[in-house]
């Protein structure tokens, strides 16, 4: 699991690849860009390059799944507030509680990266928002629940105040938000670590399909809105001229139907109800307007830079 990693040098304790695709649930990249990118290659760059000199393919290809913010807190809310709700965890956890990974505290992992997207007052000001909403005294009916507890009878602005913030600030259970933020601002810095590196394919560093390790950020909102079209993107980026495009149509095709048949039963929750009132219940804080805000512009410069 890449929630794991060295206490020593941050980095992913079972990130190793041969060829083939692989799929990384919310990874956390927190080492040194250039340990990352040894990690990736498998050794330092210029090493790569010699053992990779005469092979025409040679590129890691990394393509970043991410979402707009607001969506995504939007979407975990309705997730987890479901009845049954689909995952059990949230019967057990306290969602203020902070939780340390590999013995670090989240904010001092987080921090050297997205800083000054976030800062240390930020994630203050969140835990101080956390603790008053779950253990409002005005409230002792929940004060010794749970999350799932206060979703289900919180007041929709608090509910999606209280899940947004468990996925701000926890480092186990919760914190995809923030992590997605820093893993934008990680992978952003392993290009241009490359680029620097001058670690490219015999063609000088204005052609970004020649460098070894690509980057491409895809929007999960534009998967929704056209399967279809996300998934030529994907194929195109991946494969390059070497699949026809009569077979690239062919697969985002069968991806386009398959993914209508299983929409009902996806873990992403899609516009419906009372979704713009939720993200306007985050937009009108203050506190969430700027953490969501910031984010929201890593996001989408990201995005930017990936549409070319």
């Amino acid at each position: 699991m890449l929630r794991t990693f060295s206490s020593e040098t941050k980095c992913p304790t079972s990130l190793k690849f041969q060829k083939g695709i692989f799929v990384l649930t919310a990874p956390n990249f927190f080492c040194d860009t250039q340990k990352l990118a040894e990690l990736l290659l498998s050794g330092p760059v210029n090493s790569f390059l010699r053992r990779n000199k005469s092979k025409s393919k040679r590129a890691i290809k990394i393509i970043h799944l991410v979402r707009n913010p607001y969506s995504l807190a939007v979407s975990n809310y309705k997730y987890h507030v479901q009845w049954p709700t689909p995952e059990s965890w949230v019967h057990r956890y306290n969602p203020c509680q902070e939780e340390v990974l590999s013995g670090h505290h989240y904010p001092d992992l987080l921090l050297p990266i997205i800083s000054p997207t976030m800062n240390i007052d930020d994630f203050r000001d969140l835990n101080v928002r956390c603790n008053f909403i779950f253990q409002n005294p005005q409230r002792p009916q929940l004060q010794s629940q749970f999350l799932y507890k206060h979703l289900r009878e919180l007041d929709s602005s608090l509910g999606i105040q209280l899940s947004t913030l468990h996925m701000l600030t926890q480092a186990v259970t919760g914190g995809d938000i923030t992590r997605m933020a820093s893993n934008i601002i990680k992978l952003n810095d392993l290009k241009h670590f490359v680029s620097r590196s001058n670690a490219l394919h015999h063609v000088s560093n204005k052609n970004p399909n020649e460098e070894i390790i690509q980057v491409m950020s895809l929007a999960t909102d534009d998967f929704i809105a056209d399967p279809k079209g996300m998934a030529r993107r994907f194929i195109n980026f991946c494969s390059g001229n070497t699949v026809a495009n009569k077979m690239k149509r062919d697969i985002a095709l069968k991806y386009e139907q398959s993914y209508l048949d299983l929409q009902s039963g996806s873990h992403v929750t899609h516009t419906s109800g009372n979704t713009n009132i939720l993200k306007e219940e985050l937009k009108s804080d203050a506190l969430f307007r700027r953490v969501l805000g910031s984010i929201e512009s890593v996001v989408e410069q990201a995005l930017r830079e990936s549409h070319g």
